[in-house]
Formats: structure tokens, C-alpha cells, sequence
């Protein structure tokens, strides 16, 4: 899974939340979390993670690339009208760095949401946020009490509930869901699942298939957020 925004995130959450009130166990097994893994895996019942594996939660951050000194070197003249401090937009081209005002700009955003990331995942897994921002001379001694064992220490910060090498692993789930012809665990993958919720000649459980039924659907998406156009080039 790639890094995503927080937005999309909390609306896959949500369906994990309404999918835990039918009652049965969502699990989340990973040998590695990444920042945004952790953040959907913060929703299972059970967190299981490899013992040489660990939980990266980098926080979020922002960089811009620079070119006034290319553009001087270039003779490239920029000509540039704005009122207000917090007008960053141009500053890649009439700057080298980031300006204090846009520094000052992204660190509000910034820490909002970091703020909301570390507030959820809190919430989910019942521990204290500052878990996830600990001073570095606090990550230091915590390191050195597990002898820098990062799955450990992981483990000792409440962020995952059991450390589990894959055979374990496997057998703990097949101890928990049945067994298959393979000799592994009762699954289903996304590719073979995802056909049989989409695909309006499988009837739901308990109903009828109506064949005349029209499949042209009008859907309606709420979104929140950041916008992006993307452009393509069409070779002809």
C-alpha cells in the first residue's frame, strides 16, 4: 500500500468500523508498517507484527525545489505582483529556501494533521499520542532498554499486540478462521472477492436475481480535500 492522505484513509476506516459492528474480528498482520498501513491497521482488533519487522511513523512534511540562482545563471528575469505575507506560490522562483512566512504556514497545516493522525491512531489503539512524537533523548533510552530492538520496543509502546514469525503467524489464523486445501488459513484475495461484489449477476445472499434489472447506476461521490489535475499527452 502507498503512502495516501489522511482523507482517503478515515473513509476506509470508516468501512472497517461499520464491517467490526457486524461483530466479527478484523486483523491486521504485516511483517513492516508504513505510515498509512499503520494508520488503517490501527482499526483491527488484533495488530500482529513480524519480530524483525517495525512500525515507521514518520510524521508529514513538505519541500518545494528552488530556482532563483538557476534562473540568474539562465539571464531568465521573473516578474512577480502579490499583496500579503502568506503568498507563497511564486517563492520557487524569486527565492532559494522556504520564506519564515511560508515555513510558518505549512507548519500549521503540518501539524493539524499529524495531529489528527496521531489523535485517531491514540484513540483506536487506547495509548497516549505522545507515544508517537517521543522526544529523541526519550526514543534513545527506550531503544537502549530493548537493545535496540525496534519490533520490541514497538511492541512496549502498545502499538502492536503480539510479535509472531510467519509460521506462527499462519497458525494462529488458521486457529482463528479454518483451515484450507493449502494447508493455510480460510482466505479469499482481493482480486477474486472484489468480482463478486461488483458484478450484478450475483445476486446477494437471500435474493433473487433479476435478469431485466438495468446495471446503469448513477452514484454520487463526496470528496474532501486536496484537488488535482493531471494531464496526458496522447500520441495519435
Amino acid at each position: 500500500m502507498q503512502e495516501t492522505s489522511l482523507t482517503k484513509m478515515r473513509y476506509i476506516a470508516k468501512a472497517i468500523t461499520e464491517f467490526k459492528q457486524t461483530g466479527k474480528p478484523v486483523v491486521a498482520i504485516g511483517e513492516h508498517y508504513k505510515q498509512s498501513q499503520y494508520y488503517l491497521s490501527s482499526y483491527a482488533d488484533t495488530i500482529y507484527m513480524a519480530p524483525d519487522g517495525g512500525v515507521m511513523l514518520q510524521g508529514y512534511g513538505t519541500y518545494s525545489l528552488y530556482y532563483k540562482s538557476l534562473l540568474e545563471k539562465l539571464n531568465v528575469n521573473t516578474h512577480v505582483f502579490r499583496v500579503g505575507t502568506y503568498k507563497s506560490f511564486v517563492e520557487p522562483y524569486t527565492l532559494d529556501g522556504m520564506s519564515d512566512a511560508a515555513r510558518e504556514a505549512n507548519s500549521v497545516w503540518l501539524n493539524q494533521l499529524w495531529g489528527a493522525y496521531t489523535s485517531d491512531v491514540a484513540a483506536n489503539r487506547e495509548i497516549d499520542a505522545s507515544v508517537m512524537t517521543p522526544k529523541l533523548d526519550t526514543l534513545i533510552e527506550q531503544f537502549k532498554a530493548v537493545d535496540g530492538d525496534w519490533a520490541q520496543l514497538n511492541l512496549n509502546q502498545g502499538l502492536v499486540d503480539e510479535l509472531l514469525s510467519r509460521p506462527a503467524l499462519r497458525q494462529r489464523l488458521m486457529d482463528l478462521f479454518g483451515d484450507n486445501k493449502e494447508h493455510s488459513f480460510n482466505q479469499i484475495s482481493y482480486y477474486d472477492y472484489q468480482p463478486t461484489v461488483n458484478d450484478p449477476m450475483i445476486a446477494p445472499e437471500g435474493d433473487e436475481l433479476d435478469p431485466t434489472a438495468s446495471v446503469n447506476q448513477v452514484a454520487v461521490v463526496v470528496a474532501s480535500g486536496a484537488s488535482w489535475m493531471v494531464l496526458s499527452k496522447t500520441t495519435m
